[in-house]
């Protein structure tokens, strides 16, 4: 039920929201283990219920991270990309209007 809400969190707030949801989770899943509750105990008897906690936090921590960081690296792209249209739309508005400007003082001295 963790995967949907950290992928989530990976697309949304991308590497330091996955970072703070993964240690509020770790946290909740920790005392809940050492508790007797949710699907640990019921598996493991002592600390191996504590172990099977920690990999499944691991398992989905560097799940939502890696998601995370592939989110974060288009983001950076995109606005990379659209930078560079904005500078090519600039540069070709100005190669238009010094044509323009050429082209008008051509027809000019021919009349």
């Amino acid at each position: 039920m963790l995967f949907p809400i950290m992928i989530w969190t990976a697309f949304r707030l991308f590497q330091i929201g996955v970072v703070t949801a993964a240690v509020i989770m770790s946290v909740i899943t920790v005392w809940a283990t050492l508790n007797g509750l949710g699907p640990f105990p019921g598996r493991a008897r002592g600390d191996f219920a504590l172990i099977y906690c920690q990999l499944y936090i691991a398992i989905i921590s560097i799940t939502s991270l890696a998601v995370a960081s592939t989110v974060a690296k288009r983001a950076k792209a995109e606005a990379e990309l659209e930078r560079v249209a904005n500078d090519l739309r600039e540069a070709n508005s100005r190669v238009t209007n010094i044509l323009a400007e050429v082209l008008d003082g051509d027809t000019t001295r021919k009349h």
